[in-house]
């Protein structure tokens, strides 16, 4: 389970830059909740996460954020062997 965080939550004044942050946490956060192991499920593949991140862009995520996001993920695999 993914929980939405919306900048307009957070207290106190809001900048760009604070909701730039929040929207590349949230993408970060959700393919990392959905490829690892959790308790009650097995990871998803990569794939996987990567069709839901894009099915839910401009929903529950930035667009440009997931896009920047998908753009960058040929660079993790390269990372991570």
């Amino acid at each position: 389970m993914t929980v939405s965080v919306s900048v307009t939550s957070l207290p106190g004044p809001r900048s760009d830059a604070e909701a730039a942050v929040a929207g590349v946490l949230a993408v970060v956060d959700a393919f990392d909740a959905m490829t690892h192991e959790r308790p009650y499920r097995a990871a998803r593949p990569a794939s996987w996460a990567l069709a839901e991140l894009k099915r839910c862009a401009g929903a529950q995520f930035d667009p440009a954020v997931v896009e920047a996001f998908l753009h960058l993920q040929p660079a993790f695999a390269e990372v991570s062997g």
